[in-house]
């Protein structure tokens, strides 16, 4: 052992032996076999002053950390095991447990040391659900047991950037967000543990879309109107105030305060309805309106009140309010009506009564008709109404294209008229209804001028071709001269169409002699349309007076749509009073390819297709009023 130790000493000239600062192993097991007992003293000296080879591990052969392997390395390792001395010191950072050996150093490492501090391990498999509109939850697995906290990221509802909405205590494996989310919005999540050391990398990212909130009741309509239209029918109209409603319930009841009941339900945006049913004549009713949608009902819009009208006995007024009760026509109706001649005169807006009757029989093959516009009228026929505007001229041929100036501004005109009546009534070619198919009589070629009329506030317009005068504009009636200087006025039409009225009466003439209002093109609007409401209302008035007077009022039918809109506009006096007239509803100026008739007048009546599907409908309508259908049997 002298000679040994002697041999120590020896080696305490040896240099220091460099250290591998990135091997992981624990100072003293100097021949790695995971303990450090006295043969790694042995192996040390051994490799010292016997010639053994060197250890696997030379650190671990340095036992007191001096930076070299000699004779004190192996009496600190005695002196560890035999006198109580200190444990060899860790030789670096590395993780208890860990067995680092397939680095090929060999260094072995205990389980039994304190591991140098690290960032903690990253979450795992992060989860996030939706709860509610403003709430979502979150839940990870912990991987760590050396970790502080956590911190909770979230990005979404206009955030592009991730931001800590919570920090969470060590151990905590769920957290619920209910900070400032919004409805029907993506969140993303990730979730990341920290110590002193710092940040752990962070978890997986995990979306997930708040609620979308349940609907919520629709605005209540207002404004509701109802408006009787003749014996059977009452027009609403309301103002739509909602963007979320599914629909509208249409509640009718005989009392103001009680005993509602649904009778119809209109779309989504409807403002308007028409009421058929069961319906009786001269009675008060009394209607509100509410929206709906899946969460429920809005309220109710006030009441409003009407009182249908008196049934009209044998008066014949085809206005809006009949134009879809064509489909009721009894068959029977329908035939006797297939051997009529309707002798509507006109220039180019009478068109669209024709135009119409085509499109109807398009349509529907049990309204046939033949129109024609050149030559002779067609015979007498059983199978298809016979529909054309041919005049019986004074040179003893057919002539196309009436205007005032035959109908009722000249005298001339009007025995022109008379005499086209007698012809046909004379010559087997009965007409059964015969008017006049106004054109832009009442607004064009002057516009409002002269002296206001005192009565109306307005200034007269139209025109009066060969009329007395001249082509002036014109008023009412006679005491209108002194506004327009023309005594050609409403009065004279209605004049003269109660002439051939008379003429008819007196041959024993069946034919019908017809009322008509006129067009209400959107291009003469203010006081030019306000003037052509009035001169309408008067006609209309004229014609009520006497129940045998008929009247296919054009105007109203086109001012009224098929979902039973009113189509106003309005328009202030000097007097500043707001004065309402009717313009054709827009819908009537569209073709059935939904084309504007304003940009595509192919047919040349000024009026789109389904306008003048309108008025076809309402010709059939009164002319089976005209054959003796009372309107509402069904045979």
């Amino acid at each position: 052992m002298r000679m040994l130790v002697k041999v120590l000493l020896v080696s305490l000239a040896l240099s220091p032996v460099a250290r591998a600062d990135d091997a992981l192993f624990r100072r003293g097991d100097v021949n790695a076999d995971r303990k450090v007992d006295i043969s790694d003293a042995i192996t040390t000296l051994s490799y010292l002053f016997g010639g053994a080879t060197a250890p696997s591990c030379l650190d671990a052969a340095d036992a007191n950390d001096s930076g070299g392997v000699d004779v004190a390395d192996a009496i600190f390792v005695l002196g560890y095991l035999f006198r109580e001395g200190k444990m060899p010191p860790p030789p670096g950072p590395f993780a208890c447990g860990e067995d680092p050996t397939p680095d090929g150093l060999g260094c072995g490492a205990y389980t039994v040391c304190d591991p140098a501090p690290a960032v903690p391990t990253a979450p795992a498999n992060l989860e996030a659900v939706s709860m509610a509109v403003d709430r979502i939850d979150l839940s990870w697995e912990d991987m760590s047991d050396n970790e502080t906290g956590f911190h909770v990221e979230r990005r979404g509802g206009g955030d592009a950037n991730f931001g800590v909405v919570a920090t969470l205590a060590a151990g905590t494996n769920h957290f619920s967000d209910g900070s400032s989310l919004a409805a029907a919005t993506e969140y993303v999540y990730r979730v990341a543990a920290f110590n002193e050391e710092g940040l752990s990398p962070y978890s997986n990212e995990a979306a997930a879309v708040t609620w979308t909130p349940p609907p919520a009741p629709p605005a209540a309509p207002t404004d509701l109107r109802a408006t009787a239209v003749g014996a059977l029918q009452v027009s609403l109209q309301w103002k739509d105030n909602a963007s979320n409603e599914t629909g509208f319930r249409i509640e009718r009841s005989l009392d103001a305060a009680s005993g509602f009941a649904l009778v119809a339900a209109a779309g989504a945006n409807a403002v308007s309805h028409v009421d058929v049913s069961g319906l009786s004549a001269s009675t008060t009713y009394f209607y509100r309106v509410c929206a709906y949608n899946d969460a429920g009902a809005s309220a109710y819009t006030s009441t409003a009140s009407v009182t249908t009208g008196v049934p009209s006995g044998t008066q014949i007024i085809a206005d809006h309010s009949i134009v879809e009760r064509y489909a009721a026509i009894p068959q029977r109706y329908i035939d006797e009506v297939k051997k009529m001649w309707f002798n509507l005169q006109g220039e180019s807006h009478s068109r669209g009564y024709r135009n119409g009757l085509r499109y109807l029989f398009e349509a529907d093959a049990r309204f046939s008709a033949v129109i024609v516009e050149t030559g002779a009228p067609t015979p007498y026929r059983t199978d298809a109404l016979r529909a054309n505007r041919a005049l019986r001229n004074q040179y003893n041929n057919w002539s196309y294209g009436t205007g005032e100036q035959e109908w009722y501004t000249n005298g001339a005109g009007k025995t022109q008229i008379k005499n086209h009546i007698t012809y046909c009534e004379t010559n087997d070619l009965h007409i059964a209804a015969i008017g006049f198919g106004w054109c832009w009589d009442m607004t064009w070629y002057n516009s409002p001028g002269g002296t206001m009329d005192p009565v109306h506030r307005v200034r007269w317009a139209g025109s009066s071709v060969d009329g007395p005068e001249g082509n002036l504009r014109w008023g009412l009636d006679a005491e209108d001269f002194a506004l327009t200087g023309n005594s050609v006025c409403m009065d004279t039409y209605l004049g003269a169409t109660s002439e051939y009225i008379a003429l008819c009466a007196a041959g024993g003439y069946t034919t019908k002699v017809l009322f008509t209002t006129g067009p209400l093109d959107g291009n003469y609007t203010g006081e030019s349309g306000v003037q052509r409401h009035i001169k309408h209302d008067y006609i209309r008035q004229f014609v009520r007076a006497d129940p045998s007077r008929l009247l296919f009022d054009y105007a109203d039918i086109l001012a009224w749509s098929n979902a039973g809109q009113e189509y106003l506009r309005t328009w202030t006096d000097t007097d500043g009073n707001v004065r309402e007239y009717q313009v054709i509803h827009p819908d009537n100026m569209l073709n059935f390819d939904g084309g504007d008739a304003d940009k595509d007048d192919a047919d040349a009546d000024h009026i789109g297709e389904v306008g003048a599907l309108r008025l076809g409908k309402a010709a059939w309508w009164l002319l089976a009023r005209i054959a003796g259908w009372d309107g509402i049997s069904a045979d």
